[in-house]
C-alpha cells in the first residue's frame, strides 16, 4: 500500500511538470501552423498583384471563415474571393486560427490592413453605400506606410504589414461587416502576441505592446 502510495505521488510529481511542458509545446506547434497560415495567404497577395497588376479586393477588413459567409457576398470577403479565383482554398481549416483562443466563433479569423489610416488609405480598396468613399485596390507598389500622414517617410515593404491574427483588441477595427458574435476585449492569442506577415512576404512574430502601427 505505502509502495502504491509512493508511486502515485511520482506520478503526481510528474504530470506537474510535464503538464506545463506539453501545454506549450502545443502551443508552440499552434504558433507554427499560424504562421504557415498567414505566409501562404501574404504569398497568395503577391501573386495575384503579380497576375492582375493590382492588390486584390474591395474587401472587408477581417478575413472571415468560408463557411460564415453567404453565397451572396463571397466577393466581398478577402478568404472566398481569393478561393473562388483559385489564389486560395475554400477550406474553413484554412482560414480558422490555429487553435481557437476565443475568435472562432464569430467567423473571422485574421485580419487585414486596409484602413483610411495608411498612405494611401485602404490598399486593398474600400467598400461603402456612399459611391464618394469608394476606392478600387492598389497596386503594391503604390503603398507607402502604414500612417496616412502627408509628410510620413516611404516605408519599404518588408516594414508595411499586410494580414495578422485577429484578438480582442483590433475585432473592433474590422467590425464592418461584422460576425453574429463579439470578441471581448480580454480575448488574445496564446502566445504572447502576434504573427504578421509583411508587404514583401515575411511573417514575422511580435510581442504585444510592440506592434506596428494602427493594430
Amino acid at each position: 500500500m505505502i509502495e502504491l502510495l509512493v508511486v502515485l505521488a511520482v506520478l503526481g510529481v510528474l504530470a506537474g511538470i510535464l503538464l506545463p511542458v506539453i501545454s506549450a509545446t502545443k502551443n508552440q506547434a499552434a504558433k507554427s501552423d499560424d504562421v504557415a497560415t498567414i505566409r501562404g495567404m501574404a504569398q497568395a497577395v503577391i501573386l495575384y498583384n503579380s497576375v492582375e497588376g493590382h492588390l486584390p479586393g474591395r474587401f472587408y477588413r477581417a478575413v472571415r471563415i468560408p463557411s460564415s459567409i453567404s453565397e451572396g457576398s463571397r466577393g466581398n470577403w478577402f478568404s472566398t474571393s481569393m478561393a473562388d479565383q483559385g489564389f486560395l482554398p475554400d477550406d474553413d481549416d484554412f482560414f480558422a486560427p490555429a487553435v481557437d483562443y476565443g475568435i472562432e466563433e464569430s467567423g473571422h479569423g485574421y485580419l487585414l490592413n486596409n484602413t483610411i489610416h495608411s498612405s494611401p488609405s485602404n490598399f486593398f480598396g474600400r467598400r461603402s453605400s456612399d459611391e464618394s468613399k469608394v476606392s478600387p485596390p492598389l497596386n503594391i507598389y503604390q503603398i507607402r506606410s502604414n500612417q496616412a500622414a502627408d509628410d510620413v517617410e516611404n516605408e519599404p515593404l518588408p516594414q508595411i504589414w499586410m494580414i495578422t491574427n485577429l484578438d480582442g483588441a483590433n475585432y473592433g477595427s474590422a467590425a464592418t461587416g461584422g460576425g453574429k458574435f463579439s470578441v471581448g476585449d480580454e480575448v488574445k492569442t496564446p502566445w504572447g502576441g502576434r504573427n504578421y506577415a509583411f508587404f514583401d512576404g515575411h511573417v514575422e512574430f511580435i510581442e504585444e505592446g510592440a506592434y506596428p502601427s494602427r493594430n
